[in-house]
């Protein structure tokens, strides 16, 4: 018999200027993050990077121009830039890729290859300023930004696993519980690496609410 949870923790990798009343902030999805009243928006706001959505795309500015990312899949900078078009405005395959995301099991996620490089600077930014030119706004924000750890619960009906969006509320208690065997049995054996670690997303336009957020751990890697 499978148990008829309702949610299930996880944990998210973030960067931010400052730990305090973290628990108190929801954790948003990247439109709501770069438009909502948000200390990323503000940064970015200081370098000139302004957002807002438009026909289910978010569109930039930087410094009052609009931005025209395919303009540059041409140079050297086209996998980042395609990257950056995948977020926010999606491709002929899905649509945005906007969706907050983390880990099953907490821990030192960070050693997970897929967000090592996270741990200085948002993602999303490094990539706009990277492909912009602004390496000293880089250097500078890197400074300011520092990595948190944020668990919190999620509806087991709003979370999606990579390659399985399809799954029923059932099949996927049913995959959270195989997966738990599964980390109990690596931990027993003294094999378990973050590189293990399931992958969790949420879909696209949700935002994790105060309420939700069940602890914020400042990392030290």
């Amino acid at each position: 018999m499978i148990p008829d949870f309702e949610s299930v923790a996880i944990s998210h990798l973030t960067t931010r200027v400052t730990g305090e009343n973290l628990e108190k902030e929801p954790v948003y999805n990247l439109f709501d993050a770069l438009t909502e009243n948000t200390e990323m928006k503000y940064h970015l706001e200081r370098v000139g990077l302004t957002f807002f959505k438009a026909g289910g795309k978010l569109r930039t500015l930087f410094r009052g121009n609009l931005v025209d990312w395919k303009s540059f899949l041409n140079g050297s900078e086209y996998p980042t830039a395609q990257m950056i078009i995948n977020r926010f405005e999606g491709n002929r395959f899905s649509s945005a890729d906007k969706c907050v995301n983390g880990f099953l099991f907490g821990g030192k996620i960070y050693e997970n290859g897929n967000v090592r490089h996270i741990l200085y600077l948002p993602e999303i930014v490094e990539n706009m300023l990277r492909v912009l030119g602004e390496q000293k706004a880089i250097n500078e924000l890197t400074k300011v930004f520092k990595p948190y750890m944020i668990s919190f619960a999620a509806p087991i009906g709003k979370i999606i696993f990579d390659g399985s969006k399809k799954l029923t509320v059932k099949q996927t208690r049913f995959r959270i519980i195989r997966y738990c065997l599964h980390y109990l049995s690596k931990q027993y054996c003294r094999s378990w690496s973050e590189h293990d670690n399931p992958i969790i997303r949420l879909i696209d336009d949700y935002s994790v609410q105060a309420d939700q957020i069940i602890s914020v751990q400042k990392i030290d890697p």
